[in-house]
């Protein structure tokens, strides 16, 4: 008898739960879902970043050209390109579980779209061509924020 327990498997773990396990793996399955598309975000945010690169030696090219760039612009493509590696760390932190980047990234990837266009396409502020690599740069940041909020979602609790 003793030897028919040892093959079934019947001596295993008697403070296991079935159910423990069960949601054990889920939360597993749940956690790689939310890592890959925080992981997607983090890229996304990589992106902003290059993206703002090209837009800062674009207006480089502009002024060595004989364009004159407003201060606003200078300012504006340096604080875009700063904050870049913020964000990255931001998704990378979330993606590692912190609820507190979550929730950052999630604020800061749903305003800062709409702040660049809406400031950008202000009569005046800025010339067409750069409002619009602004405003296509800051639109790399839509997914970020859909993904943050699907993050929050789907944390347990939320």
């Amino acid at each position: 008898m003793k030897g028919a327990v040892m093959e079934t498997g019947l001596n295993a773990n008697p403070n296991s739960n079935a159910k423990t396990e069960a949601t054990s793996q889920h939360r597993k399955g749940h956690d790689t879902t939310a890592s890959r598309a925080l992981e997607t975000a983090a890229k996304c945010a990589w992106i902003f970043g290059v993206w703002n690169t090209v837009v800062l030696a674009v207006l480089i090219a502009s002024a060595i050209s004989g364009g004159t760039p407003s201060v606003f612009m200078w300012v504006r493509a340096g604080i875009l390109i700063a904050v870049s590696p913020l964000f990255v760390r931001l998704a990378r932190a979330a993606e590692r579980g912190s609820t507190a980047a979550l929730g950052r990234l999630r604020m800061v990837a749903s305003v800062l779209p709409v702040a660049v266009i809406v400031v950008d396409f202000i009569p005046g502020v800025a010339p067409l061509w750069y409002a619009l690599l602004q405003g296509i740069g800051s639109l790399v940041l839509v997914p970020v924020a859909v993904i943050a909020w699907r993050a929050r979602r789907e944390q347990p609790g939320a």
